[in-house]
């Protein structure tokens, strides 16, 4: 009975007061590995652009070994320009990089409210509970407070954006459109990616009012016919500012690359690693070398990427279809490629979430419809990835998704245990009286 009156002693507290101890835990143990591990660290094609950004070269870099400083779309801009600002305040030094370190802590801490209100958006507060503790403690979200990296970033867009897109498909309003299409433009100036889950999501808001129009039958044609117009404005304003957000970007990047509509980021090059004989090859296969010494600009070197990768998919398509399953199994365990980001204590640590996740998807098999919202992202990243190259930190924007269907298999098997132990403990005590 000891026991059971220390796990009530979290029920006194309220939810408001929860939250908070919950946030406060996390600020503290990412502001103390912050200090702890220290700002040493590389910070590679962000670093290098933030560099130039400050120093009056633009939003440029090499990113080719045989090219030279020119501009560049291999980063999204957002990291990049965030990066130079704290530059520009303390200098290219340790201080900077601390700086961004507090940042990112602070943005780490903060995630916990949107996961939190989007696992009790779909189950309940002891869950929603269970899943912020997992993530406070998650060793792949504390590193990424120390790595000065878009990722942290990253995770809180994706979950807000989430929370957010859900509520706007039911019940729909132009200040929500708004806030959610800027939000969307933003996010896709920060992780390019992130564009395979807003897509999928805006079809899912297009489909469910479809349908709930096609429920609507009891209603006046007039009534239900205007509400449906005033949802598709409502849609096509979230999508006009999400577009002028990012068009600027767009225009920019067209320019770089010659003429060439590429998002963000070298995607010819992304291509490549996932499509080619040895489909973990990063390098240049030597009887291209020739021809690849030959280009020298950054959009030149991309296209001819992504021909090669095109060239092998179409001659070699059952290969290609036994890469995109390989990299569709990598996505969710740890390819055997860059052992450094795959080492043992890792898979150790992740194994108990992917398997309390997928229980906690068998659970909910029945409800699986309902559950869209927190599939999407799931199944977004899985596709792209599977398409192009894949690591195991390329997972980790997903991650807390998975420690909401982790949680929520942890509940129901804790309750299961606590149950059997009251139970047993009652019959205990009813035979001593007897």
């Amino acid at each position: 009975m000891e026991v059971l009156k220390k796990l009530n002693i979290i029920k006194r507290l309220s939810e408001k007061e929860i939250l908070i101890l919950i946030f406060i835990i996390a600020l503290l143990l990412r502001f103390g590995l912050v200090i702890y591990l220290g700002q040493e660290q590389e910070l590679y094609e962000n670093g290098e652009i933030a560099i130039n950004i400050v120093s009056g070269e633009g939003f440029s870099m090499a990113f080719f070994p045989n090219t030279q400083v020119q501009e560049t779309c291999v980063m999204a801009p957002f990291f990049p320009f965030l990066i130079g600002f704290f530059y520009a305040i303390f200098g290219v030094n340790s201080n900077a990089l601390l700086a961004i370190q507090i940042f990112q802590a602070l943005i780490g801490a903060l995630t916990i409210f949107p996961i939190y209100y989007l696992a009790r958006e779909f189950f309940s507060q002891k869950i929603a509970q269970w899943a912020c503790l997992f993530f406070v403690v998650y060793p792949d979200f504390l590193y990424s407070v120390y790595s000065v990296h878009q990722l942290t970033i990253t995770i809180f867009l994706l979950t807000t954006i989430v929370y957010l897109t859900n509520h706007l498909q039911k019940k729909p309003s132009i200040k929500k459109a708004m806030f959610l299409g800027i939000l969307y433009g933003v996010s896709l100036l920060v992780e390019p990616i992130l564009i395979s889950i807003l897509g999928l999501m805006l079809v899912w808001i297009v489909i469910s009012w479809i349908f709930k129009k096609s429920r609507e039958k009891n209603l006046s044609n007039s009534l239900t016919k205007i509400s449906f117009k005033r949802k598709i404005l409502i849609f096509l304003l979230l999508i006009i500012l999400c577009g002028l957000i990012i068009f600027p970007w767009l225009i920019r990047c067209y320019n770089v690359y010659d003429g060439r509509f590429v998002f963000i980021k070298s995607n010819g090059f992304n291509f490549w690693r996932g499509n080619n004989p040895e489909y973990t090859e990063t390098g240049i296969p030597p009887f291209y070398l020739d021809e690849f010494n030959n280009l020298t600009k950054e959009g030149e070197i991309d296209l001819w990427y992504f021909n090669l990768a095109i060239e092998y998919v179409i001659n070699h398509i059952p290969e290609t279809f036994t890469n995109f399953f390989q990299k569709f199994l990598d996505f969710w365990w740890f390819p055997k490629i860059l052992p450094t980001q795959s080492p043992l204590i890792r898979q150790i640590v992740y194994a108990p979430l992917l398997i309390f996740a997928i229980i906690g998807l068998i659970y909910n098999r029945k409800n699986i419809w309902k559950l869209r919202p927190l599939l999407i992202p799931l199944l977004g990243f899985m596709l792209i990835y599977s398409v192009t190259f894949v690591l195991p930190r390329y997972r980790v924007p997903i991650q807390p998704i998975l420690f909401i269907f982790s949680a929520y298999a942890f509940t129901k098997i804790f309750d299961l245990i606590l149950h059997k132990s009251i139970y047993k403990n009652n019959i205990i005590h009813k035979s001593k009286l007897n």
